[in-house]
């Protein structure tokens, strides 16, 4: 079995209604930054075109 993942282990600093309790403590944006590359949480924006394109007959 293989699966394609756009941001492989990180489901937890995707920035959802459901963690934004988290992301807005300073304990939780402090944890983001020292946790990502990008220092911040991901949008759900920047990552929907390689999700769709990677549940799609394209990626294979």
């Amino acid at each position: 079995m293989s699966t394609n993942e756009p941001l492989p282990g990180i489901k937890l600093f995707d920035l959802t209604e459901m963690n934004l309790p988290i992301a807005d403590t300073e304990d939780g944006r402090k944890f983001v930054v020292g946790a990502t590359a990008l220092k911040r949480w991901a949008r759900l924006e920047e990552i929907q075109g390689a999700a769709i394109f990677l549940a799609s007959p394209a990626s294979s």
